[in-house]
């Protein structure tokens, strides 16, 4: 069972970092701000604002030019530890998950 929560927290950490790179694409390259509504700011992106529960957004926003190669955007608590959500330089935005 905690296999497939780790699975489903991990699709949904992918989701949520598309979710990122659509409202950048739409608002000039910049990410929201950490105190930023994001039920507000990122809810017309998703299927479900349910997609937003329990994720720790940490990254202070600003412009994707000033993003730092795999730095943290945030991340989503799981039973085996955090699912991580990323940006990368050289993709758009990659997922690491560490125990």
């Amino acid at each position: 069972m905690d296999e497939d929560k780790r699975t489903a927290a991990t699709r949904r950490a992918k989701r949520l970092g598309k979710t990122f790179a659509l409202y950048a694409a739409d608002n000039y390259d910049r990410l929201p701000a950490k105190d930023a509504d994001l039920q507000d700011l990122l809810g017309p992106y998703l299927m479900n604002r349910d997609e937003l529960q329990d994720f720790n957004y940490t990254f202070e926003g600003g412009s994707l030019a000033e993003v730092p190669a795999t730095r943290e955007l945030g991340f989503i608590d799981d039973p085996g530890g955090h699912i991580i959500v990323t940006f990368a330089e050289d993709e758009d935005f990659d997922l690491l998950s560490l125990l």
